[in-house]
């Protein structure tokens, strides 16, 4: 009887052996498969700032391309011009030199006012917004028969009185054609 025992109590721990041992097999295939998984999630991170590098150095060419294309914009978007000044609106205003027709309407039929700038519509068409140094923002809304005769671009600038614009002269400017933000970047 106490060799039965014995062999009962041997073939229960042959038993819990064969269970732990599968329990621990079970468990280092478990602990395989997460570290392959690790090493792949790693391999994934490696790719993955890889990728970064890569994009964050084309951003920086990109971005370098952009500068270099906004400083060729503002270049082209530079003009020389004669600048002149007129005042049709002057009392002593004499048609023909300063106005013809109705010195209070422009060309294009806006009111003649301060901003107004008169020019070759086949150089610069009607609405053009500009940015002329000593003079501020004007917007091409007139013509006058001396502008379309002359060389390169002319502008005649809007002023009230004839006083102002025999003090503004003749002047050679560069000119810059304004950008209007709100319509997408167009003069």
């Amino acid at each position: 009887m106490k060799r039965l025992a014995g062999i009962m109590f041997l073939l229960l721990l042959v038993i819990l052996l064969w269970e732990a041992r599968q329990h621990l097999a079970l468990r280092e295939a478990a602990l395989i498969h997460q570290r392959r998984e690790v090493a792949d999630l790693h391999q994934r991170v490696i790719e993955l700032e890889i990728e970064k590098n890569h994009l964050q150095e084309a951003l920086r060419l990109r971005l370098r391309e952009t500068q270099n294309l906004t400083e060729q914009v503002e270049q082209l978007r530079t003009i020389p011009a004669v600048v002149t000044a007129y005042a049709p609106l002057d009392p002593h205003a004499a048609e023909g030199m300063c106005y013809e027709g109705d010195p209070r309407i422009t060309a294009t039929g806006t009111v003649a006012r301060p901003g107004v700038v008169a020019a070759d519509f086949g150089r610069l068409p009607a609405g053009t917004r500009l940015d002329i140094p000593g003079y501020g923002i004007g917007v091409v809304e007139d013509i006058g028969s001396a502008l379309r005769q002359a060389e390169g671009i002319r502008l005649d600038v809007l002023m009230e009185y004839r006083e102002e614009a025999l003090k503004w002269g003749r002047q050679t400017l560069d000119v810059q054609i304004a950008l209007d933000r709100e319509r997408g970047g167009e003069p």
